[in-house]
């Protein structure tokens, strides 16, 4: 459950995962307060934080911006063994790169590029909209306003849009760390459970999918957590279920 991460100085600092929020808190605040700036110098940085910030309203700033604006290293993300994450600023989006067998913390050359990483909270990803015409619903998360929360740059639906929120919640809580790792299936780290599911333990959404079925047809797929969702998600499950747009037989209760 631990990783590592190296900053600019060339230091490395080994910590548990679900720790990373708190410690890229602390991180900001160091930038911001250094000793060394003048006055002048630590209002400026202020100044770049919070305007960093604003374009946050789901997630919180301190991971993105330790990682970009900071430049610092984080090894073994999402529990992915040998491998870093770095920052395209010029595609603005994460890498995963991994590790050769003689490589070691201070040997960079050695890493390569393999695919681009799913954003891990990066605001600009996220698209909302409030529900216009529920015969046309596409595949996303809706929550318990009835907004859509979709993402504009994933294309490998409900896992890449989970692990934006499930990201945001393993860098600060152990027991989702704990309950990830538990159902990890494989050794080498990567993590394959349905992580749309998982995130549904977490927050008070239904993912919506849809899928032609050899029995019912072109039609959504609803799966939540009974005792989370309100009465206006159950409303509208009611209202797919009656238009024949959602079978009860695809609705799925992970309670």
């Amino acid at each position: 459950m631990k990783t590592q991460v190296k900053r600019t100085d060339e230091s490395v600092e080994e910590l548990f995962y679900y720790e990373l929020e708190e410690f890229c808190k602390e991180q900001v605040r160091l930038y911001i307060h250094d000793t060394r700036l003048s006055l002048e110098q630590s209002l400026e940085r202020e100044k770049e934080f919070l305007e960093f910030t604003k374009q946050y309203q789901t997630f919180s700033p301190y991971f993105d911006f330790v990682f970009t604006r900071m430049s610092y290293t984080l090894f073994n993300p999402y529990f992915i063994h040998n491998s870093v994450i770095s920052y395209h600023p010029e595609k603005k989006c994460y890498y995963v790169m991994y590790l050769g067998e003689e490589s070691r913390l201070d040997i960079y050359d050695r890493y390569v590029f393999r695919h681009p990483f799913l954003p891990l909270s990066r605001e600009e990803d996220i698209k909302r909209g409030k529900i216009v015409d529920i015969s046309d619903i596409p595949e996303c998360f809706i929550n318990e306003e009835l907004e859509l929360l979709t993402t504009s740059s994933v294309d490998e639906h409900h896992n890449a849009w989970a692990k934006l929120w499930l990201h945001n919640l393993l860098i600060a809580r152990r027991d989702v760390c704990e309950y990830l790792l538990e159902r990890n299936q494989h050794d080498d780290g990567v993590i394959y459970t349905d992580q749309g599911s998982v995130l549904l333990h977490y927050y008070p959404w239904i993912r919506f999918g849809t899928i032609d079925h050899q029995t019912f047809g072109k039609c959504y797929v609803a799966t939540y957590h009974g005792k989370k969702i309100n009465h206006k998600q159950v409303k509208l499950l009611r209202e797919l279920k009656r238009k024949e747009l959602l079978n009860p037989a695809m609705c799925v209760d992970i309670k």
